[in-house]
């Protein structure tokens, strides 16, 4: 079992944009309960778990606003 194989409980998910680009550039979200800002990139764990929740149909990520 690998560490992408534990899915963590996560709620309150939103994507967020850099206001820079605006462009969505983070996911912002509750991971156990924690306030945590997640990177979009296929080199962040968190992004790949999060992913993954997705495709299984547990997350709905909102659109940002």
């Amino acid at each position: 079992m690998s560490k992408l194989d534990i899915l963590p409980n996560v709620t309150d998910a939103e994507y967020r944009k850099h206001p820079d680009t605006n462009q969505d550039d983070i996911i912002k979200c509750k991971i156990d309960g924690k306030l945590t800002f997640v990177p979009i990139s296929d080199q962040n764990a968190d992004y790949l778990k999060l992913m993954k929740l997705v495709s299984n149909g547990k997350l709905v990520i909102s659109a940002s606003t």
